[in-house]
């Protein structure tokens, strides 16, 4: 038996609505922008589902990161209205994601773009010929 692709599903919804567009006389939708834009919208899904299963982790880094700075002032009472909270909140979100990174090799689909190695460019180097 033929196993069915995921992205099946996805091409068959699109044209079934450029199928219903051509009938009503509308513009066709571009099925490869619209594939890629669903492909896009499955693959952060997917990541927020993976990391979901982290959040157990998240109250015990917010109580380290409290404990941090009561190191430094011993009176301090959290309030999350405050800069530092809202630095330790994204501190607290990049440890489950640096997390699933180690452990899956999986990253936000937007942040998976073209890492820039510094001083491996060839534009910039000069040879001597």
């Amino acid at each position: 038996m033929d196993e069915i692709k995921p992205n099946d599903a996805i091409l068959r919804e699109l044209w079934r609505r450029n199928a219903l567009r051509r009938e009503a006389k509308l513009p066709l939708i571009d099925i490869g922008e619209e594939l890629d834009r669903a492909l896009h919208r499955r693959a952060v899904n997917d990541f927020y589902a993976a990391r979901k299963a982290l959040d157990h982790l998240r109250p015990h880094l917010e109580e380290k990161w409290i404990a941090r700075r009561r190191l430094r002032d011993p009176g301090y009472i959290p309030n999350h209205n405050t800069i530092w909270c809202m630095m330790a909140g994204t501190h607290v979100t990049k440890v489950p994601d640096r997390i699933l990174w180690m452990r899956t090799g999986r990253v936000h689909p937007e942040w998976s773009g073209k890492v820039i190695n510094y001083g491996e460019d060839t534009d910039d180097v000069e040879e001597n010929v």
